[in-house]
């Protein structure tokens, strides 16, 4: 160790000479790197912005059909049908999708063969009643001869009643769904929503930044569906790109959102598609219910009504929960509001808040749900899951033969050969004698 009192040479160049020279070259060489790095980024976005649009507008497109897929079958969309028999041409019509299902697939001749079988079973479970109340060896207020003679009336008034009460429950239905869409006013498409969400800094001539909103003169038509983002001119070049630079557009975003939502949204399908089919099902098996009353005071038919309702509803939380995310997303992401000092961070935590957002969208349905019938809130928020895990596996699927047929190598089975299973191993004796018996 040399002591502190001598001059030490090397400590004196390191602090005089090397130091101040490391310092001046790192301060030169520093906008060279910065500047190289930002060279080679533009010239990637630039050769490779058009292909990195061309897989949002995939996404996009994929986002679009399966939020109209939803809309269609949870009846908030009209059914186009064909102005005549085999001409091939469509337009609009006032039937919902429900509607037409029921007119056209023979449901009202289903229900009524089997109000008649109900109507005689209701006959034998009131004999069976009026037998059991004579043969009783206690008295029953409630299951005297004279009040299971009214419970048989009250059962062949409500036989008559409950298909006008279900076709006005259903109609009623369609009715609010169509109105629940149009509460959020003048409202955009989902797949429009983020392409105008990741756009709102890559205005060529238009507003950017704190200027920028999904009404202004650039992207208003956009928002109202007067311009599209994926339409082409007759060369083939995109006709956007006359309005936003590709190189400026947030793909990240755009990708990890429209992914998600994705899934969100076919998840979403299927449920209103297996609603559909279960409000058909408590339909035509209504007359089954109803006949019970005379059997169990109407503990069977309350059930149903409660089921029949709690379907009927189900979509209403999605509907609303979609309706506030399409007036969610333009207020976060337009120019004014700032969640940070610092632009990255405020870019992440408004990427963040519209991830948070659609992943609300996923248990909305079964939040107010719940408080109809907290069985159906139960099983609507399984079929949701069901479908983003249906959607999953298929993505998964389809990779998995796409990389079986490059030549992939299939895994060897598990199962022992000849067809056997492997023998049961017990740690003694005795554990096996108790095994077999």
């Amino acid at each position: 160790m040399i002591p502190a009192f001598c001059w030490n040479p090397i400590e004196w160049l390191m602090n005089t000479i090397f130091e101040p020279l490391l310092k001046v070259l790192i301060e030169a060489i520093r906008p060279l790197l910065e500047f190289g790095v930002r060279f080679m980024v533009d010239l990637l976005m630039a050769s490779l912005a058009d292909i990195f649009f061309d897989i949002l507008v995939i996404l996009l497109k994929f986002v679009s059909f399966f939020s109209s897929a939803f809309y269609i079958f949870a009846g908030a969309y009209n059914v186009a049908l064909e102005t005549e028999a085999g001409s091939g041409v469509y337009e609009q019509s006032g039937t919902f999708i429900l509607q037409y299902l029921m007119e056209n697939m023979g449901l009202m001749r289903i229900y009524w063969m089997l109000t008649l079988l109900s109507t005689a079973l209701c006959l034998i479970f009131t004999g069976i009643e009026i037998l059991r109340s004579m043969n009783a060896l206690s008295f029953d207020p409630k299951k005297t001869v004279g009040k299971i003679w009214g419970r048989l009336g009250r059962t062949l008034l409500t036989f008559l009643v409950i298909p006008s009460m279900m076709l006005f429950g259903i109609e009623l239905s369609t009715v609010i769904t169509g109105t629940l869409v149009g509460l959020g006013g003048e409202t955009t498409s989902v797949d429009n929503m983020i392409f105008l969400a990741v756009t709102m800094e890559a205005a060529h001539d238009g507003p950017n930044g704190v200027d920028a909103s999904f009404t202004d003169e650039l992207r208003g038509p956009y928002f109202r569906g007067e311009k599209s983002y994926e339409a082409q001119d007759e060369d083939g070049n995109r006709v956007c790109a006359e309005d936003f630079n590709f190189e400026e557009i947030d793909f990240v975003t755009g990708y990890i959102l429209s992914i998600f939502l994705i899934f969100i949204l076919f998840g979403a399908a299927l449920f209103a598609v297996r609603r559909l089919f279960e409000i058909m099902l408590l339909y035509v098996t209504a007359p089954l219910f109803v006949s019970s009353i005379p059997l169990d005071e109407g503990k069977r038919f309350e059930g149903w009504r409660n089921m029949f309702v709690a379907k009927l509803v189900s979509v209403y939380g999605l509907i609303i929960m979609m309706t506030l995310y399409l007036n969610f997303v333009p207020t976060i992401m337009g120019g004014r509001l700032d969640l940070s000092g610092d632009g990255l961070m405020n870019s992440m935590l408004k990427t963040f808040l519209l991830l948070g957002g659609a992943f609300a969208l996923k248990n909305s349905h079964s939040l107010l749900l719940g408080i109809i019938s907290p069985e159906a809130a139960q099983a609507a928020s399984g079929s949701v899951l069901a479908g983003i895990a249906m959607g999953t596996m298929l993505m998964s699927r389809m990779g998995g033969m796409l990389k079986g047929r490059g030549g992939g190598k299939k895994l060897p089975s598990s199962k022992p050969s000849g067809g056997t299973t492997p023998a049961v191993q017990h740690a003694t004796p005795e554990k096996a004698q108790q095994f077999t018996g």
